[in-house]
């Protein structure tokens, strides 16, 4: 394994005799398929394109070998690889001959390669004919939601969401993503309410007993997001005291200390309160933010007026 990783990928796999060479491809190729940026778009930089390339000298050299030609677990890389190319609807047509654990998204060593045909039929605005025909329909509806949330496809997302309800009411993942919905659709009321219905303790047990098997692990996660989207909305309502008293509930303490939420909220306040003081010393501690400030029109419309104009000065818009 440490050959493998140290630039000396081929010459590995190819030392590998027996029954542990199909063990091995498939150990390394999902994990390439992890680097490789996994069941979003294949990401276009040196080190996530060295990782598609070799996936894709290592599945020829696997393929080589009549046995390995023939192995379905070979055939789903190659499908992969179709996908990555952009080769959606050849990808789909692919994926639907290959063995049924494989078509499933039950397992979570299939699940990132489920995820791109997912993603295959997104892009060819086939997310409906995704929503009914793929399996388990939950695992669908949180890949479709969250490309639709990226690509702010807000009518495709008001259908998806109401489709999903008629399923699977109590769903919290629909809740969770309803929320978000709400906020980026700028109704922010009805994302405190339904934020608040989500982290209301009493729900807790109900929402692990209708969420995936992995909800009681993911929903910390959620729990933190939120937050998050309650005190973001909470702000943009004019409810700046509620949002401050918020702020120490937005750092995450694991695995690491972060406090990149709270002062995404942080920063939203100093704004709505024309705090010049406190927005410079956000802005002059991280170049992320005073470069972000830009980006975004809820921070951007307030820096941009008047009580700004100093400030603008000193942290002008960044140049391509």
């Amino acid at each position: 394994m440490a050959a493998f990783w140290a630039g000396r990928e081929l010459d590995a796999y190819r030392a590998i005799d027996g029954d542990d060479k199909p063990k091995a491809f498939k150990l390394w190729t999902l994990r390439l398929i992890d680097k490789s940026g996994s069941s979003t778009w294949p990401k276009n930089d040196a080190k996530h394109g060295r990782a598609l390339q070799l996936l894709r000298e290592l599945n020829d050299l696997n393929r080589s070998d009549p046995v390995g030609e023939s192995e379905p677990f070979s055939q789903l890389i190659s499908t992969y690889l179709v996908y990555c190319e952009g080769r959606f609807e050849e990808a789909e047509a692919a994926f639907a001959r290959l063995p049924a654990e494989m078509q499933s998204g039950e397992k979570r060593e299939y699940e990132s390669i489920f995820g791109c045909r997912v993603a295959g039929l997104y892009r060819r605005n086939l997310w409906r004919e995704a929503y009914e025909k793929l399996a388990p329909r939950r695992r669908v509806f949180q890949a479709l939601a969250h490309r639709m949330s990226a690509d702010k496809k807000h009518s495709d997302m008001q259908a998806l969401l109401d489709t999903h309800r008629k399923h699977y009411p109590n769903d919290p993942e629909r809740v969770y993503h309803e929320v978000i919905f709400k906020s980026d659709t700028k109704k922010h009321s009805e994302a405190v309410a339904l934020a608040e219905e989500f982290l209301d303790p009493k729900n807790r047990e109900k929402m692990l007993k209708n969420g995936p098997p992995e909800y009681r692990t993911l929903l910390g996660f959620y729990s933190l997001d939120m937050r998050f989207r309650k005190a973001y909305s909470l702000v943009m309502l004019g409810r700046l005291d509620e949002a401050e008293g918020m702020l120490d509930s937005l750092i995450m303490t694991y695995p690491s200390r972060n406090e990149f939420l709270k002062v995404r909220v942080e920063l939203l306040i100093a704004l709505h309160k024309h705090d010049t003081e406190k927005v410079d010393q956000i802005l002059s501690a991280d170049p992320y933010w005073a470069n972000g400030i830009y980006m975004e029109d809820d921070y951007a419309t307030p820096f941009l007026s008047e009580p700004f104009a100093g400030l603008r000065q000193k942290h002008p818009r960044p140049t391509k």
